[in-house]
């Protein structure tokens, strides 16, 4: 998954500025980031990538590290931290808090609802994707209790999720966005 093909290496030849990953440590920011790295390098272009996270297990970073993405331990939450992160043109935001999640519901609308508005406010002149996975679960009947993540609506929802398409939001054209 991890291969770019020919589409989003010509997309990264024309993508200008760097690129963020808000949330990295997911499970679908990896494949991602590694990627984007790929991309970026069959290109030939000059771009970092950076792959942010509260990386909260020890060394869960050193994997994305030496494949060639440049992490910062960022807790999204906390205002200042977000505040401190570089400046980039581009930010693919995956961060967030899988709603129903009953241990914590104060973090899950932390994650969902405030992190969003201060990422908004702190990079509003930057390209953003947002993106979430919580619609690659099958439809189940209300009273289950409940989608499982290993029930999975298709099989290729991550091959599909990562075509590049370009779209333009009235404001500004972005080729950044995995539809």
């Amino acid at each position: 998954m991890s291969q770019p093909d020919d589409v989003l290496i010509e997309f990264f030849k024309t993508l200008q500025g760097d690129l963020m990953i808000l949330g990295i440590g997911g499970k679908i920011g990896t494949e991602l980031g590694i990627l984007a790295v790929n991309a970026i390098k069959a290109s030939g272009v000059d771009r970092r990538v950076y792959g942010v996270s509260r990386f909260s297990r020890d060394g869960s970073d050193a994997f994305l590290k030496e494949n060639g993405i440049e992490t910062i331990r960022c807790d999204l939450q906390d205002r200042e931290q977000v505040e401190a992160l570089p400046e980039v043109e581009n930010i693919i935001f995956l961060a967030g808090k899988k709603f129903g999640s009953t241990d914590n519901i104060e973090e899950t609308w932390g994650m969902n609802v405030i992190v969003p508005h201060i990422v908004a406010e702190r990079f509003s002149r930057s390209r953003m994707v947002i993106y979430s996975s919580g619609n690659i679960y099958a439809f189940v009947d209300r009273g289950s209790g409940g989608s499982l993540e290993k029930q999975l609506m298709v099989k290729e929802t991550a091959s599909r999720a990562m075509r590049p398409l370009t779209i333009n939001d009235g404001a500004h054209a972005s080729g950044l966005v995995w539809s």
